[in-house]
């Protein structure tokens, strides 16, 4: 009988150890997921004003054929892929994991962070181009 209630106890504390390395490697993959977006997230209205300087500058060269006005467009078409690619990531994020495992919900989150660092690059470099279009 003692050692069914050794067993039980050793059983039953590494069973809560592992859920509670579960729970934090889930919290911290959240964690990961959320300071990329943090960081990016503020860098929207940074889209917005470069977009709106470059609209400026394309529509005092509405006669212009030279590859300016193709730069131009073009930078304000992946500002606005950019804009769409956060929006998007937005929407689509779950931050419920109801029913999930704790697996699941590690996969799941390390996907989004990959996918948020896409859009996070996506959005460095077509506010990046975009300014040194406005500096020309």
């Amino acid at each position: 009988m003692n050692r069914v209630l050794i067993f039980l106890f050793v059983f039953t504390t590494l069973f809560a150890c592992k859920s509670a390395d579960d729970a934090t490697a889930v919290a911290d993959m959240h964690s990961q997921v959320m300071v990329v977006h943090d960081e990016v997230m503020p860098k929207m209205g940074d889209i917005y004003k470069v977009k709106k300087q470059l609209k400026l500058q394309l529509s005092e060269q509405i006669e212009s054929t030279d590859s300016t006005r193709s730069d131009l467009l073009m930078a304000i078409k992946d500002l606005e892929k950019a804009d769409d690619g956060m929006m998007q990531w937005m929407s689509d994020f779950k931050s419920s994991y109801k029913g999930a495992t704790d697996a699941e919900t590690i996969a799941y989150l390390k996907s989004e962070k990959e996918k948020i660092s896409k859009v996070s690059i996506e959005m460095k470099e077509a506010i990046s181009n975009g300014q040194k279009l406005m500096n020309q």
